[in-house]
């Protein structure tokens, strides 16, 4: 049986069930939002490694990464 095509006409909460009024109380440090279905070895990458190592494109060398390096610096 094929998969069922996404409603991609939705709005993405993250840290929040809006229609309930729940929000999340603290901090979220990674956030990543795939365009597939991540096999349960996906996520123990992920998990092990980090959410960089499952990243199509680098950070590096873009401006928050540059800017967090100088400010560590001084």
């Amino acid at each position: 049986m094929p998969a069922e095509t996404p409603n991609t006409n939705v709005n993405v909460n993250i840290g929040a069930v809006v229609y309930r009024n729940n929000y999340f109380r603290g901090i979220i440090d990674d956030v990543g939002v795939f365009n597939t279905t991540l096999s349960k070895e996906d996520i123990l990458e992920i998990m092990t490694n980090g959410l960089e190592s499952a990243l199509a494109v680098s950070s590096m060398g873009k401006l928050p990464i540059t800017w967090g390096e100088i400010k560590t610096q001084y």
